[in-house]
Formats: structure tokens, sequence, C-alpha cells
């Protein structure tokens, strides 16, 4: 099941995001909690964090935020996480995660962008991407991880 994000959600929440900066092939570095967490209220504040839950465990989120880029003024909804549990990738709750975050772009008649920057198995997550609609614009290149 999907659905909005609330305050309660918080806590797993956390949990499911250190779990994905463990997952990092990089040195991501220790994880700051009080900016971790003001984001995470932001995306729920702003009605852009969603969770996927089976037997009412968190198996899944995506958060992100209403902002403008550096150049313009023209309001986007970008995302900050976008994760599912290991063992419950082969089900349909990246699918319906993504799918309930383009309908949020819809209803607010914002562009929506997304990213994987870190991990592992990129063409597979590209194709992800490219099935629900998204097109590739670039890449990300890290140096002193």
């Amino acid at each position: 099941m999907i659905r909005k994000a609330t305050y309660l959600d918080i806590p797993p929440l956390l949990m499911l995001l250190s779990d994905m900066h463990q997952e990092s092939p990089l040195d991501l570095g220790e994880i700051d909690w009080t900016k971790t967490v003001q984001h995470v209220i932001t995306s729920i504040e702003q009605g852009a964090c969603f969770v996927a839950e089976d037997d009412n465990e968190v198996i899944g989120s995506v958060g992100g935020y209403f902002g403008c880029e550096w150049f313009s003024n023209r309001n986007t909804l970008g995302d900050l996480w976008f994760y599912v549990r290991p063992e419950r990738r082969s089900t349909s709750a990246g699918h319906d995660l993504i799918t309930a975050f383009k309908q949020l772009s819809n209803e607010t008649n914002v562009p929506v962008k997304m990213g994987h920057v870190f991990g592992d198995d990129l063409d597979r997550k590209d194709k992800f991407y490219k099935r629900h609609g998204f097109k590739r614009i670039g890449a990300s290149y890290v140096k002193g991880f």
C-alpha cells in the first residue's frame, strides 16, 4: 500500500534512510541526523513524501521537495530519496512509489525530476526510469570519496 507519509512515519523513515546510506558504494561520511530529520519533515509538510507499506511495515519511500533551480523561477518537484528495501525490490513497491510521485507532479502541474546518484546496477535503474516516462539527461561524477 502506498500513502502519504505523516510525522508518525519519521522513525521508520530514518531507519530506511540509514539502510539506504549504508548501501552506497561510496564513503558518504556520517549522517547528520538533525539535517536529515529536517529534510524528512519538510518533505512530509510539502506533501511530497510517500511510503510503501506491507503488514504495517515501511518497506520503501520516495521523498521530495518543491523548489526552483538556481537559474530559474520555475517550480519543480525533485526527489531527495527513492529507496525500497532490497528484499522487497521484486514487489510492485518501486513502481507504486514512483507512480504516486508522478501523480503528485500531475496534480500540482509541476514538472518532476528524479535521479539515481549512488548505487550500482545503473542499467536496470535507467530502464526502470525510462519505463515510467523519464528520459536521461546527464550523469554524476565524483572524486575523493
